[in-house]
């Protein structure tokens, strides 16, 4: 029971629900293991997503009896997964039939990622309900956080509050309950400050969000003298790079130490850092982590059995892995720094800050627009350009996401539209989709 408070545990034992805490148990005795235990494990693992995906997955099928791997057996080390050409965005966009079992039990989910490429995928149950949330709740352990610990949460709901399933009740009534959340689609000094009325009132010992709106909420408490009134464990940084400056403002604020996570919508907890702060850990009994020469970060997931990844073109850039012990005594890999995803900011006319995910969140449902960037020149002025597959469906859509993106800033918007081949990269070769040219 360390691992989750009672009411938590008497909720699964009374529903016979305890998958994930099984799941979270686990992971919470195996991050220990010795660097030979995770190497052998890891390789058992891919051996057995390597089959799986040679048997129910047309697209690996085919490209299995091309390349020669007949055999999960012919997988004799690690290294042996660069055999597995790398999947990329584009590839799972037109090939996401073909990469996903034939089951029962999968749920259609959906990414925007870093790039501004909308990306449809599926997962089975035990992966999405199960394996999934107990690595999340297992990476805010390292916090000292148990299963039903109130968090602050800064986070935009639209997508992410669970709407189906059989962990539905669980966490609406023992995670969100206790909660106190902060919608980052619409920050205003007065929304802000009622939820830190909020928080002094529940005292969550933990908070986590996106880096840049946390950032907003620091800004607040510093500029207004905010004390909540009691110590705070610790802040989980999510979804969005952490700039060492944004840290620095987090950590001054709520007066706790920050802890980056870094995750995605396709396989969870990626990585995430411990107490000292010396790099991120992998989440080595789930996935597979490399960083090509190029720095990009290829994932492999073991346990989504509905749309499979096998060294997946993620979207980010990593900056060198750690694979000597860490102080704290785990031997899992560390990614040293991840250098991807940042997205700015809106500005609406009345001041509220819309987190840039937002307008990914618009861009969800498109089945014409390949990528786009949303650019912000003042208040009421934009300019999108997209990579469209059909100009006159994604016409269509773009009237519908503009309005929608008009009511949400409460004014018309005067938004220019330009088709273009490619989404122009910034000096530093990425790619954003959504950049902010208003000066705060």
């Amino acid at each position: 029971m360390k691992n989750y408070s009672l009411p938590v545990w008497l909720h699964h034992i009374a529903i016979r629900q305890t998958g994930i805490l099984n799941s979270l148990d686990a992971l919470v005795g195996s991050q220990w293991l010795a660097a030979e235990k995770i190497r052998e494990l890891q390789l058992s693992q891919l051996r057995r997503i390597v089959g799986y995906a040679g048997k129910n997955v047309p697209y690996y099928a085919d490209l299995f009896r091309q390349i020669g791997l007949s055999n999960p057996e012919d997988i004799r080390t690690l290294d042996d997964i660069t055999k597995i050409p790398v999947l990329t965005k584009a590839m799972i966009r037109e090939n996401v039939d073909r990469l996903t079992a034939k089951r029962d039990d999968l749920f259609e989910y959906q990414t925007g990622g870093s790039t501004g490429i909308p990306l449809k995928f599926f997962c089975n149950r035990k992966f999405l309900y199960g394996d999934k949330p107990a690595a999340n709740f297992r990476a805010y352990t390292h916090a000292g956080y148990r299963i039903g610990d109130p968090f602050g949460v800064v986070w935009g709901y639209d997508k992410d509050i669970p709407k189906h399933g059989p962990v539905k009740s669980f966490l609406r009534d023992h995670v969100y309950k206790h909660n106190c959340l902060l919608n980052s689609f619409t920050l205003t000094d007065a929304t802000i400050g009622a939820f830190l009325e909020r928080v002094r009132q529940k005292r969550p010992l933990f908070f986590k969000g996106y880096a840049t709106s946390l950032a907003e909420v620091a800004r607040f408490m510093t500029n207004n003298n905010v004390d909540l009134g009691y110590s705070v464990r610790a802040v989980f940084s999510e979804a969005e790079r952490l700039d060492e400056f944004r840290r620095e403002a987090i950590e001054r604020a709520f007066r706790t130490k920050v802890f980056n996570y870094y995750g995605s919508r396709e396989f969870g907890t990626i990585a995430v850092e411990c107490q000292e702060h010396n790099g991120l850990h992998v989440n080595v009994e789930q996935l597979y982590a490399e960083i090509a020469e190029d720095g990009k970060v290829l994932v492999t997931s073991f346990l989504n059995l509905g749309t499979v990844f096998l060294r997946y073109e993620i979207g980010d850039n990593a900056e060198g892995a750690l694979s000597e012990p860490c102080r704290c005594g785990r031997q899992s890999l560390r990614l040293q720094r991840i250098l991807g995803r940042q997205s700015d900011n809106f500005i609406t006319p009345d001041g509220t800050v819309v987190h840039g995910e937002y307008v990914t969140h618009l861009f969800y449902s498109s089945k014409a627009i390949e990528q786009f960037q949303m650019i912000q020149h003042g208040v009421t002025t934009f300019t999108l350009n997209v990579v469209v597959r059909d100009a006159e469906t994604a016409r269509n859509e773009i009237k519908v996401i503009s309005s929608r993106l008009a009511e949400h800033f409460k004014s018309p918007l005067d938004i220019a539209v330009n088709i273009v081949p490619e989404i122009a990269k910034t000096r530093t070769g990425k790619r954003k989709f959504t950049v902010c040219e208003i000066k705060r």
